[in-house]
């Protein structure tokens, strides 16, 4: 359907609606609560600021102004533009908590930005039609649960990066599609033209059906039993394509790389009639895995000492399929029976634990607070009503509904009545706020808590949830202010970029479920986990779980950031990189690359066990056993390929598998270690404590250069420009961060910068030089073709203008001839 089709559409709905209001105007703001409900707005620019603002409205920006731009639609408070219609010619963005949530339709000529908390959760049993479309640019879905349930159409990509962002979704892309967060596309169903990455924990997870040409199952479990048909599959994630099914259904070529540990365990890859099929697989990544090509199919398996008669058998480091053919029609039909009634119980996959899983969402009981005594509420429902006020009290309940409403304010609700709770609604309602209580704190609203000066859930049961996009951001405590921060028994950050910056203290657990959610943050949790599950929702953090566990399942969520806890789970691609693990007990490292050039060190705690079982997960990590500890080092695949373990004086360490004993201090650092299949560490064993100082300095200079290499990654980022970096940035992650290629030294090197700049000032001068040395010293020497006119100078370039005065000056010298004029 065109843009003037859904146009055409839109003004259907206007004229049914007869008793409607309706706005015209270059821009239409609703900043109080309920102001434009159920509305009919044409406006340039619309911005539906209060709680419940614009809801079940029809609501277009079709206009564009010279001066300021293009239009928008920006659905900024809490349920803001629920159950409405929305169209633009240029950008639609649904700011806050089920900001658009239940649309008829979100359509936008440019991006659309789903960035609250299930801000455009969709209901696809209720209607099939495209619930969220941009016609010619992105879908972002950065909240927690943001695209749930919807069905999305986009011409360019769509990024799912925000924890179950586009579960149970049905997506449709002319590019590519991003699982970058935890469940992020859980049993859904996608369809790319180029590329379907599930780079997190159970991203794909029990895909209904996915259709690219290259499908990339870098994450953890990512695509257990998913159904999957592309041209191209990458399964390098431990356990990534377990029980999935791989068809070859409608393709001339399918190819299968399985080279993570266990990768392909109990999955099933059906090549048709008339297809090409390879199976690529690498230690156990095609363990227990059924290859079946049917009648009419050519199928090959590397290594190519695998055949039909050796399943299951080790042979070049490699575990063979289950590998089998069908000679006719009737086997074609007996051997796909026998493979889909398969058992598909897992009994070996620990992805299927429940502490993988983000903690339980529990809707807040607002029901119960209809049992406080009426007196006792105080609502804000007019833009700036409340602001810079104080309102102290026992058992207060707050609704903070409009645009700024209690901006600058104290909320404090006083006692232990857990059903007084402070509800934080339009946009910036709350912002510059100190707000406490022994209910839930609810900053649902974009920006709604934004540079608070106090968040505080006193109560053991209290809850503060940031659900806006920024809602809780810039909390942060300082040297003024230390107490400065978000406190609470759980706190919940599941807005895009809704805790950035932000100091969080809590007794229970933390999740970071939105894009970017805890980025920059400084996090403490005394007696609960931390769970980092949106896309970078943890960069560059101090993330401190005590004597508990962090989790980080998303792409690059804890990306350079500092991780203390019992245990900390690595489960997407890249999750840890660039980061620093101390005293931890157990670290397991699950996805692709997951803690590469990442350091660990034991510091602190007597034992500690490192499992590297995604394919390269510990590329150019660097393990520290210090002195009083023992140290196991678990490696599968290719994970501990180029990872260094250093063992310090009075230390104990031990790897798996066992034979690597044989490589500790081989002065042949570079060569690779390989006992069946399996990369072995470089593994040093310090005897002296000279030898202890050595190891450390080289840790301290690794590090220096890894976060110079990280420098230039953010620098190169920023260069090319793009919301989301992943995949974006192929040429210099192929140059600086392949794992079988030596590291381009030019990136690092000064001197060689230097040679360069002189060799580029050789390469000009030297041509000019002879040019000008022809002129002065060439056969003819007669004064008219020696003497440089002003004609001929001016040809020259600038700098070399004097050379000729100077050899004829010096030709005269040398004839005796009179040069004073």
């Amino acid at each position: 359907m065109s843009a003037s089709s859904y146009l055409f559409l839109a003004y259907a709905v206007l004229m049914v609606r007869m008793n409607d209001a309706l706005i015209s105007s270059l821009a239409a703001e609703c900043k109080n609560y309920a102001e434009c409900i159920e509305h009919v707005i044409n406006s340039t620019y619309v911005d539906c600021e209060g709680d419940l603002s614009c809801e079940a409205s029809t609501i277009s920006s079709t206009n564009s102004n010279e001066a300021l731009g293009d239009g928008y639609i920006e659905c900024s408070g809490d349920s803001a533009c629920k159950r409405s219609a929305l169209y633009s010619a240029h950008q639609i963005e649904c700011l806050a908590h089920q900001s658009c949530y239940f649309p008829d339709y979100i359509i936008a000529e440019s991006d659309v930005q789903c960035t609250g908390d299930h801000a455009c959760y969709s209901n696809s049993y209720m209607s099939t039609d495209v619930h969220i479309k941009s016609i010619d640019a992105n879908v972002f879905c950065e909240g927690t649960g943001a695209c749930l349930d919807a069905k999305i159409e986009a011409a360019a990509n769509v990024y799912c990066v925000g924890s179950e962002s586009c579960s149970n979704a049905q997506i449709n892309s002319d590019d590519s599609v991003y699982c970058d967060a935890n469940l992020a596309c859980k049993e859904s169903t996608i369809k790319a033209l180029n590329q379907v990455y599930c780079s997190s924990v159970q991203g794909c997870n029990r895909a209904v059906h996915i259709a690219a040409n290259t499908v990339y199952a870098y994450g953890y479990s990512t695509a257990y039993q998913a159904h999957i048909s592309a041209s191209t599959v990458k399964a390098f994630g431990y356990h990534s394509i377990a029980y999935a099914t791989l068809d070859s259904l409608e393709l001339a070529e399918m190819t299968v790389f399985s080279y993570g540990f266990d990768s392909g365990y109990g999955a099933t890859f059906i090549c048709r009639s008339d297809s090409e099929c390879s199976l690529q697989c690498k230690t156990s990544g095609c363990k227990n895995l059924d290859f079946v090509c049917l009648t009419g199919s050519a199928c090959t398996v590397s290594p190519k000492t695998c055949t039909l008669d050796n399943a299951g058998e080790l042979s070049k480091g490699a575990v063979c399929p289950n590998w089998r053919t069908s000679a006719s029609a009737e086997q074609d039909e007996a051997l796909l029976a026998e493979i889909l009634s398969k058992n598909q119980d897992d009994e070996n996959n620990p992805a299927v634990d429940s502490y993988l899983y983000p903690v339980a969402r529990v809707e807040s009981a607002i029901e119960n607070e209809l049992s406080v005594d009426d007196t006792m509420f105080v609502r804000c429902t007019e833009y700036e009503e409340c602001i810079d006020s104080t309102h102290v009290g026992d058992g207060y309940v707050f609704y903070c509904s409009a645009s700024q409403a209690c901006t600058n304010s104290t909320l404090a609700s006083l006692g232990s009545n857990t059903a007084a709770s402070i509800n934080c609604n339009g946009k910036l309602s709350c912002s510059k706020s100190a707000l406490s209580g022994a209910g839930d704190i609810r900053c649902n609203g974009y920006q709604s808590c934004l540079a608070g000066k106090q968040i505080s859930g006193h109560d053991p049961s209290s809850r503060v949830e940031c659900y806006g996009a920024e809602s809780c951001a810039l909390i942060q405590a300082n040297e003024l202010d230390a107490e400065r921060a978000i406190s609470g028994n759980e706190v919940e950050c599941h807005g895009a970029l809704s805790c950035k910056l932000s100091t969080i203290k809590s007794a229970s657990y933390v999740q970071c479920g939105g894009y970017e959610s805890c980025l920059r943050g400084d996090i403490v949790s005394e007696q609960g986990m931390i769970s980092c599950g949106g896309m970078n929702s943890c960069e560059n953090t101090l993330l401190n779980a005590n004597a508990l566990n962090v989790i980080c399942s998303a792409t690059s969520s804890c990306r350079d950031s500092e991780i203390r806890g019992n245990e900390i789970i690595i489960g997407g691609q890249q999750s840890a990189i660039w980061s620093r693990v101390y005293g931890a007990r157990s670290v397991e490292a699950f996805g692709y690359k997951a803690l590469e050039f990442a350091t660990i060190d034991s510091d602190g705690v007597s034992s500690m066990m490192v499992k590297s079982y995604g394919y390269m997960a510990g590329t150019r990590a660097m393990i520290t056993c210090r002195s009083g500890s023992q140290c196991e080092v678990k490696c599968e695949s290719r994970g501990c390929f180029r990872l260094e373990l250093m063992c310090l004086t009075g230390s104990f360490c031990s790897v798996t598998p066992a034979e690597c004993r044989n490589y500790v201090n081989d002065e042949n650092d570079n060569s690779d270690k390989i006992v069946n299949g399996i990369d072995c560490p470089i593994w040093k064993q310090s005897s002296s404590k000279e030898s202890d100082d050595t190891l450390l300095k080289h840790v301290q200079r690794k590090q220096r250069y890894y976060q110079t290499l990280f420098k230039l990654q953010k620098h190169n980022e920023r260069v090319v420009g793009i919301r989301h970096s992943h995949g974006q940035n192929e040429q210099f992650t192929a140059m600086v961060m392949e794992n079988e290629i030596g590291l381009p030294r030019h990136y690092h090197r000064m001197h060689l910068y230097i040679a360069i700049c002189v060799l580029i000032v050789l390469m000009v001068c030297i041509p000019i030089g002879c040019y000008v040395y022809n002129q002065v010293f060439g056969d003819d020497k007669d004064d008219e073709h020696f003497f440089f006119g002003e004609d001929k100078l001016e040809n020259l370039p600038l700098g070399s203008r004097s050379w000729p005065l100077l050899m004829r000056k010096r030709r005269l010298f040398y004839e005796n001839e009179d040069i004073s004029e």
